[in-house]
């Protein structure tokens, strides 16, 4: 495998764990902390479509594609979870009554 291959596999499975952290931590995030999380997101989904359209040329190894495909799912699924997640109410400690 190509050192070029293992490097960009290694900076896919970042991403993608990257953008499943900030799916799991959305609802905790205020509204100022989700757009910036959302920005950097955003130009790596951008990216990874010029991947995909750049990896149509022959030659080009269909791991590629697979590498681009995983990388913009992952960041679309999580810019739709910061997008729609709403704000986690802080728990209530309930007060004993006398």
């Amino acid at each position: 495998m190509p050192i070029a291959l293992i490097i960009a596999t290694s900076l896919g499975l970042l991403i993608f764990i990257a953008a499943a952290a900030a799916a799991i931590a959305a609802p905790r995030l205020g509204s100022a902390a989700r757009i910036v999380t959302v920005m950097p997101l955003a130009l790596v989904t951008l990216l990874s479509i010029y991947g995909l359209l750049t990896t149509r040329e022959p030659g080009n190894s269909p791991l590629w594609i697979v590498l681009y495909l995983g990388v913009f799912a992952s960041c679309v699924i999580a810019i739709a979870r910061l997008a729609l997640a709403k704000r986690a109410l802080p728990e209530r400690t309930s007060q004993p009554s006398r």
